[in-house]
């Protein structure tokens, strides 16, 4: 039976695990061809830097100190318009002071061609609200649950920003079943994979664009996940926030 509450389950996962590394699960790489999912995470053109100054569209500096987001759901779409799902496919991504991992390898993809990859951030609503269903690298024990309440973090965002001559610190911690985003893209052109050829689809995360609409001093700390508050305004933006760099075969 679905459980509509984690709060206990989480907490003692939590108290379990606590003292562990912030470090997701590692899960297995099916045999097989593989498909590899590389996002840099970029600011005007540059990979991000932790630390390093960044400018909002509204001019507010900030500096981020630490980024993590669940990807979720992949899917690959055939030639032929059906639609490779990818089984358990829940991945936590992050650039932190003491980790960064913006690569998925995804094996046992079947041989074909493919003109175009769906994907989500967040966990959908069956998966968030159950420990039954603890799938792929979802865990309690990652620091991306909400600890008082059900569910996960779907997005976190952390850093300073420059507030009257100093920095202060600023937040963002979005979830919530309303702030699912999915994400689509078309290849330029088929990708082959198969048992001669691997697949490679890159990324770049326009990070800037996350602060877009956002008012950092105004409301340095967000924590929820309503659509129609500044939470939801995160939401949009990390929606949006990939652009397709390439897609292609390698043997």
């Amino acid at each position: 039976m679905r459980r509509t509450s984690l709060y206990f389950g989480f907490v003692l996962f939590g108290l379990v695990l606590s003292c562990g590394e912030d470090e997701p699960t590692n899960s297995n790489i099916d045999p097989g061809p593989r498909l590899t999912i590389a996002i840099e995470h970029m600011v005007d053109g540059d990979p991000l830097t932790l630390g390093s100054d960044l400018q909002t569209a509204d001019g507010t500096t900030v500096q981020i100190s630490k980024l993590r987001y669940w990807i979720s759901n992949v899917q690959l779409h055939h030639t032929d318009g059906s639609s490779h799902t990818v089984p358990a496919s829940y991945y936590l991504l992050e650039q932190t002071l003491e980790k960064t991992r913006n690569e998925i390898i995804i094996g046992g993809i079947p041989a074909g061609e493919y003109t175009g990859l769906s994907m989500a951030v967040g966990v959908d609503e069956g998966h968030n609200h159950s420990i039954d269903l603890f799938e792929g690298e979802l865990s309690a024990a990652l620091n991306m649950d909400w600890g008082w309440n059900s569910g996960f973090i779907f997005f976190k965002i952390e850093g300073e920003y420059a507030n009257n001559g100093s920095m202060s610190a600023f937040q963002a911690h979005v979830g919530k079943d309303a702030l699912y985003r999915e994400v689509s893209m078309t290849f330029d052109a088929p990708m082959t994979i198969d048992a001669e050829h691997d697949g490679t689809v890159q990324l770049a995360a326009d990070v800037k664009s996350i602060f877009d609409g956002w008012d950092v001093p105004a409301v340095p700390d967000i924590i929820g996940g309503a659509a129609d508050s500044p939470a939801g305004t995160v939401a949009a933006n990390y929606a949006q926030w990939f652009s397709l760099q390439s897609a292609t075969s390698q043997e």
